[in-house]
């Protein structure tokens, strides 16, 4: 085989590239201590390698994360040490105020300092962690969480979201805990209440509820866990007044308050007034409109910040009667809360007995029984030593100014026992005349009761003797009423025919053959047919216009509140054609049968009702002293009014009782108004107290809990710091240069590429010879 020179000097150069490329990169790895300057010189290790370092970046990045989880929380921890201090100082006043030795003053000095503690609370509640988010929102860290009311109290408008951080490749650690679940519901020692605002309720102008106080425990206990639902009327229904009731939300009842005193019915609003019912105190204020709904709701849990709030108004409202207590020392004269009937309803005279004790220590008793006529009451001391007593007649006042009645309906009532009946005139004017009218006829078998007629819907009621006066049984009959006309297709000869059907179950055939077609044919048809079936007790038609007028048609036959009459299969065999308009009276709704529309025109296959708007009107009485007491209609509601005495002691003498003013004792017996508010007070400071050692002890686990989550932090990131070592080490193996070998590796290459350099040198020069 023959071999070129040619082939023997490209293959010594490509030799001596190959080396001298060999030694450069040995160089460069030294230069730059990589052992793989390229993926393609070791695609296994660089891949290996470049896995190694996307974990190591996944485990900095959680370090940063521990870093700014461990701000956060050791931020949190900060703000709940000082939230349990304040805590801890609002506990200390309530233990302070514990002292039956305080005056008003100190009182209202330990309320400045709660009302600042109760801010400075809201504001570490709202703290941020230095970023702009706020710690106690859950998710919605961008806005305040606790916000405080118009009304009054305080409220959370952040949500129960938990904030997590990944610190690990599957641990996640929350930085956050909602301030619903720290300050919010936390577990009272007693039931408690918190109040809303529906969401639905008009957004401007707004209505606001406060956050309410409980001023009897045990009246609150009571009826828990009944809610409450407080709903805006419509003011057209109210004589042009914005008024609310309150109802149970649980059946829809209404309720009886003891401030102002009667069923929260109808009760005319006015901004800022407080309404006090089964032990709580709430107030509405603001601008609520009509259909806007508040709720008052009972909870076993506390809000802290409202829980301090409302032990700063406990304090500050002691020693003001009209906002601590509904009831007066002198209760003879006050009107009882509406009840079924008289003898439940009483008089406030309770069971007890009254002891007169002579300066010798001669000693009288009186057993006075439940609701005893004031006049007993008088007979029974005159009758012991050393007791002068007279009675002061008994005065009420009733009051229909605030009713919703309509014109011809029925207003009924009865007096002692005397039953006033009087209808609604056109006019509120003829309307109170009418019912003084009823009053004064019923009065005239009632000699000892005078009445004086204001005017105004108030009647001022007199009993000379001092006997009770007693209402039941308010009630307004609701008259379903319209005026009926031919619309037409009524003409001679035509057979019209239709059924009127009472609510009571009267049912009245009236069927004719025209011969005029004429309102006043219809008029004396009608009545006709009424008379024959018997039912004319139940319908009532006039023309009040005269002939060629309207019909006016009532139905009289269903007293309960809720009556109407429908008039159905109307036919017209001449065309079916003809039609009645029907007009209805104020109170009074004429609704379609098919399509439960409101209508006004019937023909033939309509059938429509004629139905009384149901008003639910209200009467109130009051005595000489307290609040008004509202009266439901067709309630069945009763209050009476008891009249007063005054007595006087011979010298040497006193006398005293073993029930107190309050709760129904006729004379002074020790225990006096203001001590039964303190009393109800200190209940309250007990409850206050141990509520907020609760709030404190769950601020303090939470804390403790945000502890164990930074120790957590702590371990989590010296694993991961020994991780990354680890990580770098394997790392550094595959991507760093080994010094030693490539030294080595550098001489060798180094006297190779010598080699190459010397035999290309000698190939070069016989190529030359071979030239010449």
């Amino acid at each position: 085989m023959r071999l070129s020179t040619e082939l023997f000097f490209d293959s010594s150069l490509q030799n001596l590239q190959k080396n001298m490329f060999e030694l450069n990169k040995t160089q460069l790895k030294i230069a730059t201590g990589r052992n793989i300057l390229q993926p393609s010189e070791d695609p296994i290790n660089n891949a290996k390698m470049v896995q190694l370092q996307e974990r190591q970046s996944s485990i900095e990045q959680y370090q940063e994360n521990i870093t700014i989880a461990e701000n956060r929380l050791t931020t949190s921890e900060s703000v709940l040490g000082n939230i349990v201090r304040v805590l801890q100082r609002a506990r200390e006043l309530g233990i302070q105020s514990d002292n039956g030795s305080l005056s008003e003053d100190d009182h209202q000095i330990i309320a400045s300092e709660l009302r600042q503690l109760t801010l400075e609370l809201k504001d570490l509640m709202n703290t941020t962690d230095g970023l702009g988010g706020y710690l106690f929102g859950g998710y919605q860290t961008q806005q305040s969480p606790f916000i405080e009311r118009n009304g009054g109290g305080f409220d959370y408008v952040g949500d129960e979201g938990v904030n997590l951080i990944q610190v690990a490749s599957s641990t996640f650690v929350p930085v956050s805990d909602p301030g619903r679940d720290l300050f919010v519901d936390v577990n009272s020692s007693r039931s408690s209440v918190v109040t809303r605002a529906s969401e639905t309720n008009s957004q401007s102008p707004l209505g606001y509820i406060s956050s309410g106080i409980i001023r009897d425990q045990d009246a609150f206990d009571a009826a828990y866990p009944e809610n409450y639902t407080i709903t805006f009327n419509d003011p057209e229904l109210n004589q042009n007044r914005q008024t609310f009731t309150v109802t149970r939300s649980s059946d829809g009842s209404p309720v009886l308050s003891t401030s102002p005193g009667g069923y929260l019915v109808n009760v005319p609003y006015s901004d800022g007034q407080t309404i006090e019912f089964q032990g709580v105190e709430i107030a509405i204020s603001g601008s609520p409109q009509t259909n806007d709904v508040f709720f008052v709701e009972s909870t076993t849990n506390q809000s802290v910040l409202n829980l301090i709030d409302r032990f700063s108004d406990s304090l500050t409202t002691l020693t003001s009667s009209d906002q601590t207590l509904p009831i007066s020392a002198e209760v003879i004269g006050r009107a009882t809360p509406g009840k079924s009937n008289l003898n439940t309803a009483g008089n406030y005279v309770a069971a007890q007995t009254i002891r007169v004790t002579s300066e010798n220590g001669t000693i009288e008793t009186l057993t006075v029984a439940q609701n005893d006529p004031i006049s007993t009451v008088v007979t029974g001391l005159n009758a012991m030593s050393g007791v002068s007593a007279s009675v002061i007649p008994t005065v009420a006042t009733f009051d229909i100014s605030n009713s919703t009645v309509f014109e011809g309906e029925t207003i009924s009532f009865s007096i002692n026992g005397a039953a006033v009946s009087a209808t609604v005139g056109a006019n509120t004017a003829a309307t109170y005349a009418n019912l003084d009218a009823a009053i004064t006829t019923a009065l005239a078998a009632l000699p000892n009761l005078s009445h004086v007629n204001n005017g105004d819907g108030t009647y001022v009621f007199t009993e000379s003797t001092g006997a009770d006066i007693g209402v039941e049984n308010f009630a307004v009959v609701d008259l379903p009423r319209t005026d009926l006309n031919i619309l037409g297709g009524i003409t001679a000869g035509d057979a019209i025919s239709f059924d009127l059907i009472g609510s009571a179950g009267e049912t009245v055939n009236v069927s004719y053959t025209a011969v005029t077609g004429t309102v006043d044919e219809l008029l004396s048809e009608m009545q006709t047919d009424i008379t024959a079936s018997g039912s004319a007790a139940s319908f009532s038609l006039t023309q009040p216009g005269g002939a060629g007028t309207a019909i006016q048609f009532r139905y009289l036959g269903d007293t309960n509140g809720s009556s109407s009459v429908r008039i159905a299969n109307f036919t017209d065999a001449g065309g079916n054609n003809a039609q009645l308009v029907a007009t209805p009276s104020s109170g009074t709704q004429v609704v379609n049968e098919t399509t439960a529309a409101v209508t006004t025109l019937l023909g033939t296959g309509t059938d429509f009702r004629i139905e009384a708007i149901e008003s639910r009107a209200t009467a109130q009485l009051t005595g000489s002293i307290g609040e008004a007491v509202t009266l439901l209609e067709n309630n069945g509601d009763s209050s009476a009014v008891a009249g007063r005495f005054t007595y006087s002691l011979a010298e040497g003498y006193a006398i005293d009782t073993d029930v107190a003013e309050a709760n129904g004792g006729l004379v002074p017996d020790g225990r006096t108004y203001d001590e039964i508010v303190r009393n109800r007070f200190f209940e309250a400071v007990n409850i206050f107290i141990d509520d907020i050692e609760r709030a404190e002890n769950a601020v303090i686990q939470a804390r403790s809990e945000m502890g164990s989550r930074l120790n957590q932090l702590t371990e989590i990131e010296d694993l991961n710091v020994g991780t990354i070592i680890e990580l770098e080490s394997f790392i550094s193996e595959i991507r760093d240069v080994d010094f030693a070998q490539a030294t080595t590796d550098l001489n060798f290459q180094s006297f190779i590429l010598e080699a190459s350099q010397t035999t290309f040198v000698r190939i070069s020069q016989l190529n030359l010879f071979n030239l010449l």
